[in-house]
């Protein structure tokens, strides 16, 4: 590749490869391979000892892995990149490679949700704790670092707000304690729209997944060095750095590796040991990408803008919040900073709510509804219960998330096309909307204009039903985060002929506001964790003095109430087992049990062999193989003068005699033994009670 400085646009097509020598390929090959062979023994151990570069195992570097990773620390300009399985997975091995137990990190409540849940709740177990600044401001930073922070974590463009921090500012305060600043960078398209190490970040990192990969096919990741943080100098803070290794017989990183020294000690310390490399296939997928980036990235700008644009002069639409805008916050700061556009995503809120912006998003015909950002293609979705679903309603407002909001990935698509989706499905909601306001108006028209006798028989109809709330319990055993359970988890009510169903809500709970007298089976449907059934008996009742039943009504003397009661039951049960009790708390709310995630061990009732025995089929069963084995010892063991008679009564049977000359054989003696008669000790018919006499006398004879 040419010495002389080149553009981005050049760099992503030609950064870290060359054509091959032997083969004079051009495009980058896929090098399917686990391992590589050394020249010799001597080599081996070079290579292992780190006194050498070179291919050991694919899980630590990989010819297609490492064109990749050359080409984005060119991109983003940086000294060496390691690539991983996904951005996750390298924002993980980034911190862990920082922060040890008993240290912390600084960062933002302005972060992805699957960010903020790690460092909140995973890192947490690790001994690794997280100070969340509200906000970016430098300040803030500066005032919550102490001895023991390992990092600042921001990123470039934040999700969902889309502020946009002043780097220079965070990395002046972070410096000043020795602290390094890590960016998570994927907002910015690899490097396209900026590069935070031009303006002083140490390490960069991203989810190659969205905007560099482009078209929704791959998972990968890849962490950046930018070579500049000085280790040595602050060897008192980050001693793994600078001391001897024990894995590697006491060498040391920084003297040996110098600016290299961050991606060496990830690459072979943290990726050798957690495993979470980017295969060669998905690289070359990537590098498809790369080659198309700045050409994807120009357009989802373009089209990003012209939609927020267009966005913010809808009559259906409250705000939108697109840094491209004057009316956002961060849009000085990122005219300073990003210098090619302002992205390619956005959010916005629609007048009516987060029920009106779900209408919206189902509306769609072009626009994907999916988790995913920096896709080719245009892509929506509602975070509130998604992307961020796992934090507390708190963590949602400070990290910017409202229930209202709809994030927008803009994808290539002609922009004419983009906008004609979001105007039919508005016009569409619209035209349902106000078809159900005038449903409604006709309603109450017609209520308003019934007879007082109507509507006293519509007041008797609404008291015929009462409420029933299923909640899961704050804390379970089997889970201590019910906040974590999917959106799509819903309950659903059973009887005879009617079924109710009802969503999870925001407290964690299933209303079924119009629960009528009867028994019903209650379950959960859930897709990550099983619940126990419940039989549930509503029945009206007459209340005495204080109320009845479930506590729904408060009721005197002579006053109906509602009486509601509960049981735990299982699949398959008899519907008169009603296993035990659940006690219902007021208002008809009853706590279900969680028995544990799908797909691993459930506890089940207790199962004896006894039981077995209670069933007539067995136990029938077991007397026949009892009579068909015991028989001929039974016939051993008779009477001599009673079995001589049975002999002789087969013998003079027509039919016994029929079946053994058919078949060219004797006639079986036990053909047509009579069991009846034999245990009762006489014969079966009135003609051998005749012969009787003389057949004994008969066989006393030959006797």
């Amino acid at each position: 590749m040419s010495d002389l400085p080149l553009k981005f646009e050049t760099l992503q097509l030609h950064a870290g490869q060359e054509p091959d020598p032997t083969t004079k390929a051009r495009a980058v090959p896929i090098y399917a391979t686990t391992s590589y062979v050394f020249n010799d023994s001597a080599h081996g151990a070079r290579l292992f000892g780190l006194k050498e570069f070179g291919n050991i195992y694919s899980r630590i570097m990989n010819p297609t892995v490492d064109v990749f990773e050359k080409r984005i620390a060119a991109l983003e300009g940086g000294v060496a990149a390691v690539a991983a399985s996904s951005g996750q997975a390298a924002q993980f091995m980034t911190i862990g490679a920082l922060a040890h137990a008993g240290d912390n990190i600084v960062s933002t409540s302005n972060l992805y949700g699957g960010t903020y849940n790690q460092f909140k709740v995973l890192f947490s177990r690790f001994g690794i704790t997280t100070k969340f600044v509200n906000g970016d401001k430098a300040e803030d930073f500066a005032a919550a670092i102490d001895d023991k922070t390992k990092a600042v974590y921001v990123e470039s463009i934040g999700n969902p707000r889309y502020n946009v921090p002043d780097f220079e500012a965070i990395v002046k305060v972070a410096h000043e304690k020795g602290v390094p600043v890590v960016v998570d960078n994927t907002f910015g398209a690899g490097g396209y729209y900026v590069r935070p190490i031009e303006h002083g970040a140490d390490i960069v990192v991203h989810s190659a997944t969205k905007w560099i990969g482009g078209h929704g096919t791959t998972i990968g990741g890849v962490i950046v060095d930018s070579g500049k943080f000085d280790w040595g100098k602050h060897a008192k803070r980050f001693p793994q750095m600078v001391e001897p290794s024990e894995g590697y017989h006491g060498l040391k990183f920084w003297e040996t590796f110098g600016p290299i020294t961050f991606a060496i000690r990830v690459r072979v310390e943290l990726l050798r040991d957690l495993g979470a490399c980017l295969n060669p296939f998905a690289a070359q997928q990537l590098l498809l990408g790369i080659e198309t980036l700045s050409l994807r990235a120009e357009r989802h700008a373009q089209n990003a803008l012209a939609l927020a644009q267009y966005l913010e002069k809808s009559e259906y639409v409250s705000w939108v919040s697109y840094p491209g805008l004057p009316s956002h916050p961060s849009h000085e700061t990122a005219k300073k900073y990003l210098k090619r556009g302002f992205g390619g995503i956005l959010s916005f809120g629609v007048k009516g709510g987060g029920a009106a912006g779900s209408r919206i998003v189902d509306g769609f015909k072009l626009i994907s509804n999916l988790a995913n950002v920096g896709d080719s293609k245009t892509l929506a979705i509602h975070p509130w219960t998604t992307t961020h679903e796992q934090l507390t309603d708190e963590e949602k407002i400070s990290s910017g998330v409202t229930e209202d909001l709809i994030r927008i990935s803009v994808g290539t698509e002609h922009i004419d096309d983009i906008i004609a989706d979001f105007e039919q499905s508005t016009t569409v909601d619209t035209m349902r909307l106000r078809s159900t306001l005038l449903t409604s108006a006709l309603a109450f028209l017609s209520l308003a204009g019934s007879t007082a006798a109507a509507a006293d028989a519509h007041h008797h109809q609404q008291t015929q039903t009462t409420t029933l709330t299923l909640r899961v319990p704050p804390a379970p055993p089997a889970l201590p985060n019910p906040h974590l359970l999917p959106a799509s988890t819903r309950a659903t009510l059973t009887t005879l002929g009617r079924a109710l169903a009802a969503p999870l809500s925001a407290a964690n709970t299933f209303v079924f506001p119009n629960v009528s007298a009867g028994s019903y089976l209650a379950d959960v449907h859930c897709a990550t964790h099983a619940f126990a059934p419940l039989r549930v008996d509503v029945a009206r009742v007459a209340a005495g003095p204080g109320g009845a039943g479930g506590d729904e009504e408060e009721g005197g003397a002579g006053k109906e109430g509602w009486s509601v009661r509960v049981w735990e039951t299982f699949r398959g049960n008899d519907w008169g087992n009603k296993g035990e009790e659940v006690p219902v708390l007021r208002g008809g709310v009853v706590d279900v049990r969680v028995q544990g995630g799908k797909g691993y061990f459930m506890e089940r009732s207790s199962f004896s062999v006894l039981s077995i025995f209670k069933n007539p089929i067995i136990l029938l069963s077991l007397v026949s193989m009892a009579l068909f084995f015991g028989m001929p010892k039974l016939v051993e063991n008779m009477d001599p003068e009673m079995r001589a008679e049975w002999e002789a009564r087969q013998k003079e049977n027509p039919m016994n005699a029929l079946m053994g000359a058919a078949s060219g054989q004797n006639a079986n003696p036990m053909g047509n033994f009579d069991m009846a008669a034999y245990l009762a000790g006489s014969s079966s018919n009135k003609a051998d009670e005749g012969n009787g006499g003389k057949g004994k006398a008969e066989s006393k004879k030959k006797r």
